[in-house]
């Protein structure tokens, strides 16, 4: 087994499957299907969840950025300096 697969079966259940698995029980609805997503908090709450689990990573160099676009859903965006 290489060291790669190693390391990424070490962390699969309780790493990658719970991450994705938080994120699916968040309720948050894609703005077509709720009504409400300006005022009810749960894309902002989404977003929380996403970013606690991308700086656990601890990546290098990484930023974040936020775009509030009039009218639309929030969004982040995370770049890695090459």
């Amino acid at each position: 087994m290489s060291a790669t697969q190693a390391f990424v079966e070490s962390l699969w259940d309780n790493w990658y499957v719970k991450g994705l698995s938080d994120f699916i029980v968040c309720p948050n609805l894609s703005p077509m299907f709720d009504a409400e997503f300006h005022t009810n908090g749960r894309i902002q709450d989404a977003m929380v969840l996403v970013e606690n689990y991308i700086n656990k990573l601890e990546i290098v160099g990484m930023k974040k950025h936020e775009f509030t676009p009039e009218g639309r859903p929030p969004m982040q965006c995370y770049v890695v300096d090459g």
